[in-house]
């Protein structure tokens, strides 16, 4: 009896050291590392019954704004039952790919993707077959990429949506070696002052 009391007592006492020692601390500073709630307010509810798909790329711009590149076919039937012919349920239909949210978590504009086919009108734009990362460079210039197997191009847009350039192009890979493969481009770095 008394050896399971000293070893509860030894596990007792490596579990209160193994706790104080996993206190997160910023490495060599001494100071503790933020720590982060998931905020169930934030996006407030979205207009049109609209529904996020999985997440393919986030940003924030010069404005603070979130910018998100979300996949509205990775939803389900199930999920998506009201944008089905005819309607299966009375709940939701998928957003536009493309959402831009200010700090509090309204949505500000949404655009792009299968759900808005306007704003990319093939054969100049060709719209990711896998919507893959975001990012808003310092003229407020939207770029949008994907990573689906035909994905080898990143499209430019106003911040409104309106379609200004596409690098690259639609097609599968064959490992060319071609200036307009892009090869599913998932980062962008852009130059300061407006060149590409």
């Amino acid at each position: 009896m008394k050896k399971a009391f000293v070893a509860l007592g030894t596990i007792g006492a490596c579990a209160l050291g193994v706790a104080l020692l996993a206190r997160p601390v910023i490495a060599g500073s001494g100071q503790r590392a933020p720590r982060y709630r998931v905020d169930a307010r934030w996006p407030k509810p979205l207009p049109n019954q609209w529904l996020i798909g999985q997440v393919g790329g986030l940003t924030v711009d010069k404005h603070d704004h979130v910018w998100i590149n979300q996949r509205p076919r990775s939803l389900t039937e199930d999920e998506m039952g009201l944008a089905l012919d005819p309607p299966r349920s009375i709940c939701c239909r998928p957003a536009p790919s493309v959402m831009e949210l200010d700090g509090d978590g309204n949505l500000l504009q949404a655009w792009g993707g299968p759900e808005d086919p306007g704003k990319c009108v093939p054969p100049a734009c060709q719209w990711p077959a896998t919507e893959h990362g975001i990012f808003v460079d310092d003229d407020d210039h939207v770029w949008v990429g994907g990573n689906g197997a035909t994905d080898r191009m990143l499209l430019k847009f106003e911040r409104n949506g309106t379609f200004l350039l596409m690098i690259g192009d639609s097609f599968l890979g064959s490992g060319r070696q071609q200036l307009d493969d892009l090869g599913r481009a998932g980062r962008r770095y852009l130059r300061r002052h407006g060149s590409q």
